[in-house]
């Protein structure tokens, strides 16, 4: 799925596995969002995987990577 995302109604993530060591971290889940994409209301999963890193202490976001799930997963 590609396209703008807007009018996101709901979000929820299945985390799958997350982890940290020194100053990194990372976040394993599926996202489960409803949202209006090219003005068509719809639903989807995305697997996504997050890395972390410590910077003026506090966590920030440092890459994200998401594909769509398959039917069935």
């Amino acid at each position: 799925m590609t396209g703008r995302f807007t009018g996101c109604t709901s979000l929820e993530y299945e985390v799958v596995a997350a982890g940290s060591s020194g100053g990194l971290a990372y976040l394993i889940a599926i996202e489960r969002i409803t949202a209006t994409a090219n003005g068509v209301p719809t639903s989807c999963a995305l697997r996504a995987t997050t890395l972390f890193r410590k910077e003026d202490g506090t966590c920030k976001a440092a890459h994200r990577h998401g594909d769509p799930c398959r039917q069935g997963e």
